[in-house]
């Protein structure tokens, strides 16, 4: 997921020398007007509104896109030790990822515990270090399960939907899944480690059949990543640097 290292948010998004276009910062917010710093951010994402929420330490900090901040809520169960990322749906119901107790919890932003949605094992519906998740377009849930080398999928209940993906260095087989996104179709891309200790992401249809495959020797190891409307593919390196993938996997 999407973790800030630096007390700071930028607005930015740095290509390297693979792509032809350029960005440059639009805005820095060090310090959000309301007498608000970050202090340990952690993770960002933004809801249906295109609010910003940014993980401050389990301060759930709401900021429009002037930088105005809205609201604060501080995350009941949040523990450095055991988070690991957050999503929030169109209805504002956020989504929180645990590692240590292998599952995912469901709060009202600002609210109370809505839904409990997994735990410890190796069966449909449960986890054995879950480590990212993403929704499609129809708010459906999808999983990382990455000891478990699977990707789950449960509807915007929580209720487990189906399941793919076997461990294996092989085209199609998942071997130490670290990264998954979604998009708009329901395709779902998986970044993990093979046997050669590159990194590769595969990219599977909605029944969880391996669509393509990107490699790129340039980094180590893949760092986060997103699917655009379009398709194309924004993998983050180690190195330092992101990679645009078009639909047929060439990179821009």
């Amino acid at each position: 997921m999407k973790n800030i290292s630096a007390a700071a948010l930028f607005l930015m998004v740095a290509f390297s020398a693979h792509s032809e276009t350029k960005y440059q910062l639009a805005e820095e917010w060090k310090y959000v007007p309301g007498k608000w710093s970050f202090v340990q951010p952690r993770d960002i994402t933004i809801d249906g509104n295109d609010n910003i929420y940014v993980n401050d330490g389990g301060n759930l900090l709401k900021i429009n896109t002037q930088g105005e901040r809205m609201s604060a809520w501080k995350y009941p169960g949040y523990s450095e030790y055991n988070y690991i990322s957050f999503i929030i749906d169109k209805a504002g119901i956020v989504y929180f990822l645990g590692i240590s107790d292998d599952s995912i919890v469901k709060y009202k932003y600002g609210g109370n515990l809505i839904a409990t949605i997994g735990s410890y094992g190796n069966r449909d519906g449960e986890f054995d270090n879950p480590i990212d998740m993403a929704f499609d377009a129809n708010g459906n849930i999808y999983v990382l399960d990455s000891r478990n080398c699977r990707v789950q999928k449960f509807d915007s209940n929580g209720i487990f939907v189906s399941k793919f993906g076997n461990k294996g260095s092989g085209n199609g087989d998942l071997d130490q899944p670290v990264y998954l996104a979604v998009d708009r179709q329901g395709n779902s891309y998986v970044a993990d480690f093979n046997t050669r200790r590159t990194t590769r992401t595969q990219k599977f249809d909605p029944s969880g059949s391996l669509i393509s495959i990107i490699n790129d020797e340039n980094y180590a190891y893949v760092k986060d990543m997103t699917v655009d409307s379009n398709f194309d593919v924004y993998i983050l390196g180690d190195s330092g640097y992101v990679a645009k993938y078009s639909s047929s996997g060439m990179i821009s």
